[in-house]
């Protein structure tokens, strides 16, 4: 009886252990399995950083030209960093419409195009937006807009905001930079501050 038990005990540990290993490595890979037109930099980094976000958030389109300024003055010798934009599944309709629209844009290989179009353009964003957005950015309107209600782009909306309140935040934007998470909230960020999370991260 007690060595059955035992047994019992030692499988129900083993299938633990699977899941927690399985658990950890679905995480990594929906935090930095990003392939080319999802990301923008090193293509063998020393240093990944995720932000997720919500297009219709101040404080996330704030955030968006001062890391820029961040990432377009890292030097030729420095570390070599990698930035993936996962943004999340909104809370309003103006939200999720913009994050629907640059996942539709992947479809036709011009996710960070649409990303950078979105962050640079006015609230609110509408369906006359993705109409101006297509011809910007000579993308198919007719297929974007059919993409934009395929169930897989909602669902990687969806899967990016589970991702950061599995990383330990409740809110956006976010930075998870290789192990440390960075709410940023509503506050005001420096390039001096991403600096210092790199610099963090890397020791």
């Amino acid at each position: 009886m007690i060595y059955r038990l035992l047994i019992t005990i030692v499988a129900l540990a083993s299938l633990y252990f699977i899941y927690d290993i399985a658990r950890a490595y679905s995480l990594r890979n929906n935090l930095y399995n990003a392939g080319p037109g999802f990301y923008i930099g090193a293509d063998d980094p020393d240093v990944t950083i995720v932000k997720f976000f919500d297009y219709s958030c101040a404080g996330c389109r704030s955030s968006h030209p001062v890391f820029m300024d961040y990432f377009k003055s890292l030097p030729e010798d420095g570390p070599k960093v990698r930035y993936i934009p996962r943004p999340v599944y909104s809370t309003n309709n103006s939200g999720i419409l913009a994050g629907r629209m640059a996942y539709a844009a992947s479809m036709q290989g011009k996710f960070i195009e649409a990303h950078e179009w979105l962050m640079r353009n006015p609230l609110p964003i509408d369906e006359s937006a993705a109409v101006q957005m297509a011809r910007e950015l000579a993308l198919d309107y007719n297929k974007l807009r059919v993409d934009m209600d395929n169930p897989n782009v909602e669902m990687l909306l969806k899967t990016n905001g589970d991702v950061n309140l599995r990383i330990g935040s409740a809110s956006v934007p976010t930075f998870y930079v290789e192990g440390l998470t960075w709410v940023v909230g509503p506050r005001t960020v420096s390039v001096q501050d991403f600096e210092n999370i790199v610099n963090e991260a890397m020791q």
